[in-house]
């Protein structure tokens, strides 16, 4: 397909797809249901991409709206969900576009269209590029691939788009790893083949077992023991045992052993074997965070995974912030076990941003809470991904309902607790204290709260907090980091 002579886009993505994913089938149902039934007539219709997995732009609109009439103009935007209005030369061939185009797969099992008509009479395209085209600029538009699919929906795309392309959202969505058997490079294999490759599958087996110990004793913990006791910050999240961390998948991309160098900011292998990186930008966006969140609050979460370099908060999309980590590996990292855990009763979304670097804001506005949008965190002393030896202790886990706390001075279960509530936390229903040398300043345990909500709601509000024995004056901020335990 030919894209045509128009200016390359200046804009800071080239392809969409919605950070709101993947969605269950279930989801997608209810959301197709929504549609407003006072809307008027019109030429112009809203198409909203539900469980868009697969990037989305004016090509693809183009090449679906083509069986049923030319399209005059696209525009794909970006809201809760990725959307795009298409406008058609008349009410009714746009009355027939949504009527066709209403609960259709795009691609098997994915990119559901929600097809309604649109508040607006007209759309404004300002350049053709990937995101906004005039066809009455320029048309030099030839669909292709035919139109067709046996789902319980209709299909109108059989096959998925290039391996290259979906790098990112397959990692996460079971359909993808199963739907993308042509290739064109290949990661990781140079005889360019797809991910039917033996390669590939090595990788796909990686990815299934990152967070699996070479043995048993890595992933699970009785609470009656298991684990090494010690005190101070040199336990962390290191108590958690990092023996056979990545099994032996992981030699097969970056490197057997060790850490894949240094970045400018700390390390970017979390723990043990190489890990291997789907991207080479450090910026990760995050959509549907509550008012509850701060600056603060989304660093207390992502330190577990990276060092957190810059954090801002976007002033006309609420609830949304653009995070610069230290490197690429940690933004995937973030993406693998963060991305729709449900923080504060609200499901939070995340995405690798095309953006190199978070800039610096003069003059940020405040939050609810009256702290400001945006905070430069890298000189802070609690990075933990610093140095090799720090980077070693973190054993990365996904959000579970057992924290694993360090760096606290000896101190009751009522006064541990009261940390919790002075910050407005869940509190722990049970809390297990690790034996320490006598000489020890501080003390290691568990924490254990009712589910992983609570358990990330702590960390947000109270990961880094003071923790000072009444009666003494030395203060220590508190470290929590998940745990990967059996009773979780």
């Amino acid at each position: 397909m030919s894209w045509g002579s128009g200016p390359p886009a200046k804009r800071g993505r080239i392809e969409m797809s919605s950070p709101y994913q993947p969605m269950s089938q279930q989801e997608v149902q209810m959301e197709l249901k929504k549609i407003n039934p006072n809307l008027s007539e019109n030429k112009i219709i809203l198409l909203t991409v539900l469980n868009a997995v697969y990037p989305v732009n004016v090509e693809l609109v183009h090449k679906i709206c083509k069986p049923i009439s030319e399209p005059v103009r696209i525009v794909i935007f970006q809201k809760y969900f990725l959307q795009v209005l298409v406008e058609f030369d008349s009410i009714e061939t746009a009355t027939k576009a949504k009527c066709e185009l209403h609960s259709c797969d795009i691609y098997p099992g994915s990119c559901t269209i929600k097809a309604e008509f649109a508040k607006a009479d007209k759309l404004n395209v300002k350049r053709n590029d990937s995101m906004t085209w005039d066809f009455t600029v320029n048309q030099t538009f030839k669909a292709e691939e035919e139109l067709g699919g046996d789902t319980h929906r209709k299909v109108l795309i059989s096959q998925p788009p290039p391996v290259e392309t979906t790098r990112t959202a397959m990692f996460d969505n079971p359909l993808a790893s199963k739907s993308l058997g042509m290739g064109s490079t290949g990661l990781g294999n140079s005889g360019g083949a797809g991910f039917g490759s033996s390669v590939n599958q090595t990788y796909m087996n990686y990815m299934q077992n990152m967070n699996n110990s070479g043995g048993t004793s890595g992933n699970n913990f009785d609470w009656g023991g298991g684990y090494q006791g010690g005190g101070s910050e040199s336990g962390g999240n290191y108590l958690e045992n990092r023996s056979g961390y990545h099994g032996g998948s992981s030699s097969s991309f970056r490197g057997g052993s060790g850490y894949q160098g240094r970045s400018s900011s700390g390390y970017q292998s979390g723990a043990g074997g190489g890990e291997f990186s789907s991207g080479t930008v450090s910026v990760v966006m995050l959509y549907g965070l509550d008012d509850k969140f701060n600056c603060m609050g989304v660093f207390n979460l992502l330190c577990l995974y990276g060092n957190v370099l810059k954090v801002s908060f976007m002033r006309n999309k609420p609830g949304c912030a653009i995070v610069e980590m230290s490197d690429p590996t940690s933004v995937d990292r973030v993406l693998k076990n963060l991305n729709g855990a449900i923080i504060f009763g609200t499901k939070i979304s995340m995405e690798r941003s095309r953006k190199p670097y978070v800039e610096e804001i003069r003059k940020p506005h405040e939050l609810y809470d009256g702290s400001p949008s945006y905070v430069n965190f890298s000189g802070s002393n609690n990075h933990r991904f610093d140095t090799e030896e720090k980077a070693m202790k973190n054993r990365i886990v996904s959000p579970t309902n057992v924290l694993h706390f360090y760096n606290v001075p000896q101190m009751s279960d009522d006064e541990l607790t009261a940390i919790f509530s002075k910050v407005g936390g869940p509190c722990p229903h049970s809390i297990k204290w690790f034996d320490a040398k006598a000489s020890a300043r501080t003390m290691t345990g568990l924490l254990k709260f009712d589910d992983e909500m609570e358990a990330c709601e702590a960390i947000v509000l109270a990961n880094h907090a003071p923790a000072v024995k009444p009666g003494h004056g030395s203060i220590h901020d508190m470290k929590l980091c998940f745990s990967k335990t059996r009773d979780s």
